[in-house]
């Protein structure tokens, strides 16, 4: 077993070596004039030879991931732009707050008449979901999910969001339970999708 004295002895003094069980990764930084990158050289010892396994460039990988995330552009997008409406309803519910001199801290009256109440319960109801939106999506970006139907379910539940949001501001009762359905259908979709891929 070739040990890492040995290697460091037949690799240049620059390298940083680390020994993960009976295999060497050595990280060698270096600039050009357009890129900086590293070099991973992959080492592995058999009695007293050392073989290089691989050489690879993280510039390389770096762009065959930014080729998978094309991709994938939609949800990521919608990502976005559910923090842009969760932000939004933020700023509704305060400056509805500030109107009515609500004091913060203090629950609101459950009164479905009071356009505060509603804005309240708009940007309560998108907290609810969103966390689990990310996570799904997430969960299809790791799994290589097929992208055509990972972006339409994002979609699918982005426009159940946005729906929820409007009706909820116009109390518009029955058509705001119809789009709460259509965000959680966008939901599931996304769960089995990347499901689909893990499995």
């Amino acid at each position: 077993m070739v040990d890492l004295d040995c290697i460091k002895s037949l690799a240049p003094h620059h390298l940083v070596l680390r020994k993960i069980g009976s295999q060497y990764s050595a990280q060698q930084p270096y600039l050009n004039s357009v890129y900086s990158h590293s070099v991973m050289l992959r080492f592995h010892s058999v009695g007293n030879e050392l073989f290089i396994i691989s050489r690879v460039s993280l510039r390389k990988y770096w762009s065959k991931a930014l080729e998978i995330l094309e991709q994938y552009s939609t949800a990521i997008l919608i990502i976005g732009l559910t923090g842009l409406i969760l932000f939004l309803q933020l700023l509704v519910n305060d400056v509805t707050a500030i109107k009515a001199k609500h004091t913060p801290g203090y629950p609101i009256d459950p009164d479905h008449d009071s356009f505060h109440f509603r804005v309240a319960r708009a940007i309560a109801n998108t907290n609810e979901s969103v966390a689990i939106f990310i996570l799904f999506v997430a969960f299809g970006l790791l799994t290589l999910a097929d992208p055509v139907w990972l972006n339409r379910w994002a979609v699918v539940y982005f426009a159940g969001r946005v729906a929820h949001m409007l009706c909820y501001y116009f109390g518009i009762k029955l058509a705001r339970s119809v789009s709460f359905a259509i965000s959680l259908v966008g939901l599931v979709g996304l769960f089995v999708i990347a499901l689909q891929a893990w499995a």
